[in-house]
């Protein structure tokens, strides 16, 4: 797929992120509690690891329609893009999961948060008819199909009954902090959804995505104190430009980006785990996957009753356990201390 534009693609893209707890959130809660916002990040965690694990890489073919995002439980990061000729203010699910960048457009038919981009508003939006555009029944795990008018028609389904439908267009992007503008830039226009955000950007490997369109190698992503309510610096920057400094660890592009875990050490002992648990194999299982939206990290059972048990034997020197706080029968390691 050609990226068409005539002006230079910027060197680097950046933007903000702003995690969904954050101050500068449309979701902002101030009256949320620790407590209660540690229990969203592990509900939406459990939720975004089981359908990750029910979808396994052997089972997609180029016109599965399950992607990674479950909008109910939805938690990340968000980032800012303008979006048309009125350069309309999108706060977008950054996702590395999934590949379509989409936002929704007027007219939207179910509660959305505002604003909204008018694409008959902007000179350089272009809608994409089937004979223009070839990728239309090839575009990876999103299902997309030509209508009766030779409109290219695109419907991401997330698990069993929530979506994004719409059909697929071209449209100049001004992407954060970046002074260049993207045009010509292939995104779903959502008539349709049930995930309550502007959007998705989706940064997976397929030819879609944003990083694909604008043939760059590389993206990378900062984050700092999530904790901080009003912590400014998360940032996402795309380009062939970014440097890694310190140790690299290889990826394993497929359907998602998988990494292989070595080892686990906690203080001065090596576990006695396996490695072979951890590691990507040539027929698709295992390796671990790496997800923006999910705040916890998922480990084997074999591993995590390793994990804990060394955990168990260096805290309960220290502090006194507490039995009582579970989560579906298993009992969480949890421990009573001074307040602080």
């Amino acid at each position: 797929m050609g990226f068409n534009t005539q002006d230079p693609v910027p060197p680097l893209l950046v933007t903000r992120l702003i995690h969904h707890h954050s101050v500068d959130s449309p979701y902002f809660d101030p009256k949320k509690t620790t407590k209660e916002l540690a229990d969203i990040d592990l509900q939406s965690s459990i939720s975004r690891a089981k359908y990750l694990i029910s979808n396994p890489s052997v089972s997609f073919y180029p016109t599965d329609i399950e992607s990674q995002l479950t909008p109910k439980l939805q938690r990340g990061f968000l980032a800012n893009l303008k979006v048309g000729e009125q350069y309309t203010d999108q706060l977008v699910y950054m996702d590395t999961g999934s590949s379509l960048l989409w936002i929704n457009c007027e007219p939207c038919g179910l509660n959305v948060p505002g604003p909204l981009y008018h694409p008959l508003e902007s000179s350089s939006y272009r809608m994409q008819y089937c004979e223009d555009f070839g990728m239309c029944e090839a575009t990876g795990t999103v299902r997309s199909e030509c209508d009766v008018d030779d409109i290219c028609q695109y419907n991401v389904r997330y698990g069993s009954e929530d979506y994004s439908t719409g059909h697929i267009a071209t449209e100049t992007i001004k992407f954060g902090r970046s002074k260049g503008t993207l045009r010509s830039i292939l995104f779903g226009c959502a008539k349709h959804t049930t995930l309550y955000a502007n959007g998705v950007l989706g940064l997976g490997a397929s030819g879609l995505s944003l990083v694909a369109q604008i043939q760059s190698s590389k993206f990378s992503y900062c984050i700092g104190n999530i904790s901080d309510r009003s912590y400014p610096y998360n940032t996402l920057v795309i380009g062939d430009r970014i440097e890694v400094i310190g140790y690299k660890t290889p990826m394993i592009i497929e359907d998602k980006y998988y990494i292989n875990l070595e080892s686990i050490k906690i203080g001065n002992k090596l576990l006695d785990i396996d490695s072979e648990i951890f590691r990507r194999k040539p027929d698709y299982n295992g390796g671990m996957v790496l997800d923006t939206g999910s705040t916890y990290s998922f480990i084997p059972q074999a591993a995590l009753d390793q994990f804990e048990g060394e955990t168990v034997k260096l805290i309960d020197l220290l502090l006194v356990r507490n039995s009582s706080i579970k989560y579906r029968g298993y009992t969480r390691l949890c421990y009573n201390t001074m307040g602080f």
